[in-house]
């Protein structure tokens, strides 16, 4: 009984620890590539309720200084109890 309670333990915690991401281009503007880049980010849990909430590309270019965008990706992150969807600006 206790090694199957263990065993239970176990996968659960490598169920919640368990996750897959990837980025895709949003937007791509005739703006040279800059040097600058900047984040923002917004955190669900159980894909519903948002943790933090400005994702935007306003935010994103605001964190990085940028004024001039060159370029505009999505990095998706999905979790056993949640998703992670974080904006990615480039540019000057």
């Amino acid at each position: 009984m206790k090694k199957g309670i263990a065993l239970f333990f176990l996968a659960f915690i490598v169920m919640i620890t368990m996750g897959c991401a990837f980025t895709i281009p949003l937007a791509v503007t005739s703006n040279p590539i800059g040097r600058k880049m900047g984040t923002s980010e917004i955190s669900l849990l159980f894909n519903v309720i948002p943790l933090k909430n400005d994702a935007g590309v306003l935010a994103a270019a605001r964190n990085g200084g940028i004024v001039t965008i060159s370029t505009v990706d999505i990095k998706r992150s999905w979790w056993v109890i949640g998703t992670t969807i974080t904006t990615i600006v480039s540019g000057d």
